[in-house]
């Protein structure tokens, strides 16, 4: 909804500032009622919803009165003098640029959101790994990349930490030629269901 009135509002800001700039090249004091009016109508249109849809923000929004000469000018509809058109536009920046500002808290406050709901499964993460990894070798060699969420050495590491355990406690075993085991050729031979090591 913010998007569609800013929108607006950047289209009716260059439609203002094409009157003041193009218009007898930028020098008329006076304008065809007939020409500008509707560039108040539409402004006076956003600025009602502004107030209604962001009341701490646009509460304070001036309302102006648009005064028509009344002379006979542009055949006898009068002149809407240039400063009224100058306000317009520079109430339309203001708003432009409080709604700018609303925009940059709104992703600050996403940014902080998602930040507490990182944390939050950060937590829950770590806790996790608390309750599952109790072995204290197994802990200790893989809590800190599990912290630093690099979850794959952590695995890796904790592989290795329960290989080098295993072969501490079956005493490094050897294959036929003498070759210390190693990986699933040293699961094997150590856990074995007919000849286990360790049981």
């Amino acid at each position: 909804m913010q998007d569609s009135i800013e929108n607006k509002l950047f289209a009716l800001r260059k439609n203002v500032d094409q009157w003041l700039n193009t218009y007898h090249h930028g020098r008329a004091k006076f304008f065809d009622p007939n020409d500008v009016e509707d560039l108040f109508d539409r402004y006076d249109s956003c600025s009602r919803f502004l107030r209604s849809k962001y009341p701490s923000y646009f509460a304070d929004l001036p309302v102006h009165d648009v005064e028509n000469s009344g002379t006979r000018d542009f055949q006898g509809r009068g002149y809407i003098h240039r400063n009224f058109l100058e306000i317009l536009l520079r109430d339309i920046d203001y708003c432009l640029s409080i709604l700018s500002k609303m925009t940059k808290d709104k992703k600050s406050d996403k940014l902080e959101e998602n930040a507490k709901e990182n944390l939050n499964e950060k937590d829950s993460a770590n806790r996790l790994f608390n309750n599952l990894i109790t072995h204290p070798k197994i802990k200790q060699a893989s809590q800190s990349q599990f912290r630093n969420e690099q979850y794959r050495l952590a695995v890796l590491d904790a592989m290795i930490s329960l290989e080098v355990m295993i072969k501490e406690k079956a005493k490094y075993p050897a294959d036929n030629r003498g070759k210390e085991l190693s990986g699933v050729s040293l699961m094997h031979k150590v856990f074995d269901s007919d000849n286990p090591i360790l049981s």
